[in-house]
């Protein structure tokens, strides 16, 4: 193990070096040199600034409330402890392919690039940092757990944000879920349901521990088609145009005058009915002798409903009642096809289809819509 002094870690930065252990030993730094060295005049460090590679930071790093004029890298390293950055104003930072127990930076600001590539951080990263119009924030490979921040800077781009997010590894619902909150909780609830849309592609093309196991691909897809068609519930809109287009297919079936003669309808008394009239007589009305029911004031009107004895068919309404289950308009509990001749059996098994389909579509609407009332 070589621990590096405050002169030799001098040395190195004033010459622009990066500092190394002897062969097969492992490199330590102290976090209190690097703040000591950090308080040095940005004449007496090499512009590249403080770079450490492979090398453990012992002890605390704490540049809070530190106004650091040169580039800070740390790369393939390991911290003991927390990093504290609260208040800091930094030029350029860079941890890459570093493993970081927490990162406590409340009003960090960064000049020019905030790098995290390939970096772990594995406990709390509490940040409101903030970044120049010409610097970039770099997370490409890195996981992070705890990330709450509460606000972006600059413009709000929610394409951004998802090119930032799909470049950790592995994937990590929090993060998106955080980043969705910040853009609902000022006013960009469309955008931060694309985050989340974005989430669930992003869960679904994840690696599974088991590999592709049957399973597993039957769930991917169920998840393929919930995204095609409601967008994972946050666009519900999709399925209203399904729905709207089962009406009109249906609709437009039930105006053709060869499956109206395929329905048929039944009174209490067993008569049989078509749309244009009645097709079996099995008891004429007659007036009791009892004196129970008496004769209308008027004559009875010839219709192809009997005179009210069934439901009058309306193709409007009969459609409807198919495909939208959760009204009933008593058309399709009066109207049924016969189904001993082909075409009426085909009628029958195409609106039991629909009916289906139409209870799925309506279903979905439901489920997005109660899935959308509730927060992110």
């Amino acid at each position: 193990m070589t621990v590096i002094d405050e002169a030799s870690l001098f040395r190195a930065c004033a010459a622009g070096r990066v500092p190394r252990a002897q062969d097969g030993e492992e490199l330590v730094v102290e976090g209190s040199l690097v703040r000591e060295l950090c308080r040095r005049d940005r004449e007496e460090i090499d512009p590249r600034g403080l770079a450490i590679e492979r090398a453990r930071i012992g002890g605390d790093l704490d540049l809070s409330g530190m106004e650091i004029s040169f580039p800070l890298r740390f790369t393939d390293c390991v911290f003991d402890r927390p990093v504290h950055l609260d208040g800091a104003d930094l030029h350029m930072l860079a941890f890459d392919g570093c493993t970081i127990p927490g990162v406590m930076a409340n009003g960090l600001r960064v000049r020019r690039d905030l790098d995290l590539s390939r970096s772990h951080i594995t406990g709390d990263l509490w940040t409101s940092a903030s970044t120049s119009c010409s610097a970039a924030v770099w997370l490409c490979e890195s996981e992070i757990a705890g990330f709450v921040y509460d606000r972006f800077d600059g413009a709000w781009d929610w394409r951004a944000r998802r090119d930032w997010l799909r470049g950790m590894v592995p994937f990590d619902a929090g993060p998106y879920e955080q980043a969705a909150r910040v853009f609902r909780r000022h006013g960009h609830s469309v955008e931060a349901e694309r985050l989340l849309i974005e989430q669930r592609r992003q869960a679904r093309r994840a690696p599974s521990p088991g590999g592709r196991s049957p399973r597993r691909v039957i769930r991917n897809a169920r998840d393929l088609l919930y995204g095609l068609t409601v967008g994972y519930g946050y666009r519900p809109g999709r399925v209203l145009w399904l729905l709207g287009a089962l009406l009109a297919l249906v609709g437009v079936m039930m105006l053709s005058p060869a499956v109206q003669q395929t329905l048929r309808a039944t009174d209490p008394r067993g008569n049989v009915y078509v749309v244009d009239g009645r097709l079996v007589t099995v008891d004429d009305v007659a007036t009791p002798e009892d004196g129970t029911a008496t004769a209308a004031g008027r004559d009875a009107r010839p219709g192809p409903c009997g005179d009210g004895q069934v439901r009058c068919f309306d193709p409007l309404f009969y459609t409807v009642d198919t495909v939208v289950p959760l009204i009933s308009l008593g058309q399709r509990a009066t109207w049924y096809p016969e189904t001993r001749s082909p075409a009426g059996a085909m009628v029958s098994a195409l609106l039991n289809v629909a009916g289906l389909l139409g209870w799925l579509l309506s279903t979905v609407v439901v489920l997005s819509f109660a899935r959308l009332a509730r927060p992110v």
